[in-house]
């Protein structure tokens, strides 16, 4: 059944008619799941419970948090159309 055991859908959002991005809590980790048509993707992982609008400190060797790599993808999807 959906949603039992030692798995579970946290959040997720449609980029498209066919495309998503999923948040999924698998254990003591939440993978970000990108969903096309055939094929599914880990895109991130993040420690459950993770903030993930949270700031990180400025530090060139820092990768932006995924909430910042997230609205940059979908800003250039927007204006590519």
């Amino acid at each position: 059944m959906f949603g039992q055991g030692n798995m579970r859908v946290i959040s997720g959002i449609a980029l498209g008619p066919k495309e998503r991005i999923v948040l999924v809590e698998v254990e003591d980790n939440w993978l970000v799941i990108g969903i096309v048509p055939g094929q599914i993707r880990t895109l991130h992982t993040l420690p459950k419970g993770l903030d993930i609008n949270q700031t990180q400190a400025d530090d060139s060797h820092t990768p932006p948090p995924f909430s910042e790599w997230l609205k940059t993808i979908r800003e250039r999807r927007s204006n590519a159309e």
